[in-house]
């Protein structure tokens, strides 16, 4: 099975209320429970149409060019989806308290790159906000090596095969609006405090 469908079929390993108080249990039921699966469901049924497809991964997917005309868009929508609440759900750890921060390589680049922990925070946050619509804030890197921010609507990913994901912050209404309104920053602030920077740094190197 494809590595996102497999996620998500494994189920939540952590309990709905691990991120309490920052992610209440609703909203991570929903947005786990709910959403995550209606997009698993909508992709086997495409899968199932197209038996070429069904040995690709998302990734896969998301990359490939000469996709069935018919359903091509609704592919790339549910693969988008399923391929960034992969990378959400996957960064993400119980509360230790406080605001974890980066260490080692990726503190450096992002240092370099960025700037101090609080520039990267204001920086993410002011990406949410500048956000028109919904979509996704990711930090990534980009073709030369270098640490980027960067918003992109609805489930649109970025250029897999040049630039690679470190981690991404959902910025639809289902991931925080019951939680904390029509706020994104604080949305960005509760995922810093949930983010495991541990797994982050792993990306760098697969």
């Amino acid at each position: 099975m494809p590595q996102s469908e497999n996620f998500f079929e494994k189920g939540l390993r952590f309990s709905s209320d691990a991120f309490y108080p920052a992610v209440s249990p609703i909203t991570l039921e929903v947005h786990y429970g709910q959403i995550c699966r209606a997009h698993l469901d909508a992709m086997r049924i495409l899968r199932a149409s197209y038996p070429e497809l069904s040995g690709l991964s998302v990734r896969e997917l998301l990359v490939r060019r000469n996709l069935p005309r018919r359903d091509a868009d609704g592919i790339r929508w549910h693969a988008g989806a399923l391929y960034a609440h992969e990378l959400y759900f996957s960064s993400i750890a119980p509360l230790t308290g406080g605001y974890p921060q980066p260490k080692g390589e990726l503190a450096a680049m992002i240092s370099q790159d960025v700037g101090s922990y609080a520039e990267l925070a204001f920086r993410l946050r002011e990406a949410a906000e500048m956000l028109r619509g919904v979509g996704f804030v990711y930090l990534l890197l980009d073709a030369s090596g270098r640490v980027k921010i960067r918003s992109l609507k609805d489930y649109d990913c970025p250029s897999l095969s040049k630039e690679r994901p470190l981690f991404c912050i959902d910025l639809w209404e289902h991931a925080y609006f019951s939680d904390h309104g029509p706020h994104p920053d604080r949305a960005v602030d509760t995922f810093l405090s949930v983010l495991c920077w541990s797994t982050v740094e792993k990306r760098l190197y697969v």
